[in-house]
């Protein structure tokens, strides 16, 4: 018998018994499961999370900021109390201009300090900042 000669419920049934006694294998192709595999087997580089410099600090002015204001900022000619500068003599001087020392070293200091008394090293400047964010303990 021909393939034309067949009746559609025919075709039908020998394509389905056809289809039925054949396995169907899965049609993909190789290169995709050993890509799966690469890609599987790679590890993620994880970005670390950012360390807060400030955490676990305990900054005080008495312990660790008077040193650094006195050798750097109030010293002869500068914020010693002897001219119009705001002086940086005692706790409660550098407490009141705390937040405006930790903008000045956000913004490298625009110029100040001139450079003949020696700039904040970056250690002094993270210290104080962190002071700063600590509420500034005396």
């Amino acid at each position: 018998m021909k393939w034309e000669d067949r009746s559609e419920t025919e075709i039908s049934t020998e394509t389905y018994m056809n289809m039925k006694s054949k396995k169907s294998k899965p049609n993909v192709h190789p290169l995709f499961i050993a890509l799966f595999f690469v890609f599987s087997a790679c590890e993620r580089d994880e970005t670390p999370t950012p360390v807060d410099a400030c955490e676990n600090t305990n900054y005080t002015y008495i312990n660790d900021i008077s040193t650094i204001i006195n050798q750097k900022c109030a010293s002869a000619g500068c914020h010693d109390g002897s001219n119009s500068l705001r002086p940086f003599t005692t706790y409660n001087n550098v407490f009141n201009v705390r937040l405006e020392l930790k903008n000045a070293i956000n913004t490298n200091f625009e110029g100040l300090p001139p450079q003949a008394k020696g700039r904040l090293t970056e250690d002094e400047q993270e210290i104080i900042v962190c002071w700063v964010n600590d509420g500034g303990p005396e």
